[in-house]
């Protein structure tokens, strides 16, 4: 009987719902049990037992000061080293470039273990919004340190993949997200909605997420 492939994901956090994030991680959850992957989950933050479709576990952290749903993990691997030891993982796979993350590939790295990232969050590109020049310079200087580390790094825009070559980021490459057709299709179309808020012969855009300034809201 073939082994199957063990995946260990690291997670600045796993509460469903919580950002875009876990969104995706929750989608890919239940395409691993389609494809029959065994995995395992590390992060601060995780949900209740009764919650969980897979493997996790918490991680020591402290509260993030300016964000108390977020939480950074504590330094290093000793607290997930034994665990990530008996379930000896075929691949490592990265979500956030958060202190979690740095420590699942200096362990990926010291035992030879292939890792991988998903680049989900565009931090650097946060510095224009909030007149933070030092703070791009650094992310830069830390993004490059940390990815080039990793085996591949998966991007989802082709924009932003020319940005990260652009700042010395060689290990990257696009991967794009896709749309899952039985929840965004034509068939949620209502021109009555339309009709009722004075759009009938308007287009309409809709706009999901954040109220943040480096969402270019201002642009729409």
């Amino acid at each position: 009987m073939n082994r199957k492939l063990r995946v260990a994901y690291f997670a600045g956090t796993m509460k469903p719902g919580q950002d875009g994030v876990t969104r995706v991680l929750y989608s890919l959850i239940d395409a691993i049990e389609k494809e029959g992957i065994e995995a395992i989950f590390f992060s601060p933050i995780i949900p209740q037992n009764q919650e969980q479709k897979v493997r996790m576990k918490s991680v020591p952290s402290v509260t993030v000061p300016l964000n108390k749903e977020y939480k950074f993990a504590v330094p290093g691997s000793r607290y997930f080293e034994n665990e990530l030891k008996i379930f000896n993982p075929d691949l490592i796979h990265i979500n956030s470039p958060c202190p979690l993350g740095h420590a699942a590939v200096i362990y990926a790295n010291k035992n030879h273990i292939p890792v991988v990232a998903t680049y989900h969050t565009h931090f650097p590109g946060f510095a224009k919004y909030y007149n933070m020049k030092m703070f791009e310079l650094a992310s830069w200087s830390y993004l490059r340190s940390l990815y080039n580390k990793c085996d591949s790094v998966f991007v989802p825009s082709t924009i932003v993949i020319d940005e990260l070559k652009r700042h010395g980021l060689g290990t990257v490459e696009i991967l794009p997200h896709g749309v899952d057709s039985k929840i965004f299709n034509p068939s949620f179309k209502d021109e009555e909605w339309k009709k009722r808020i004075g759009a009938e012969h308007k287009t309409v855009l809709l706009y999901a997420g954040r109220l943040a300034r480096e969402k270019d809201l201002h642009s729409l």
